[in-house]
């Protein structure tokens, strides 16, 4: 009977990793100039506004930053 009870519990615990790990995470998607790429104004890498507003809201940062296209830049 032990034993029954163990592998219930095992198979209850492997149905549960697999289906957090089915769980898709929500991403955020950023795209901007060096503000938001990483510059000394907008913090850089994980310190960055984009890293840490994911990171406060739980979900994956897609980050396309680049330097020189910001509302500084004519054209």
């Amino acid at each position: 009977m032990v034993l029954v009870s163990l592998l219930c519990a095992l198979l209850a615990a492997g149905a549960n990793i697999q289906a957090e790990a089915a769980t898709p995470r929500l991403r955020l998607y950023v795209l901007g100039d060096s503000i938001a790429g990483g510059s000394d104004q907008g913090g850089k890498g994980p310190y960055g506004w984009p890293s840490l507003v994911a990171e406060q809201l739980g979900l994956t940062l897609v980050l396309d930053g680049k330097g020189g296209t910001g509302y500084t830049t004519g054209g």
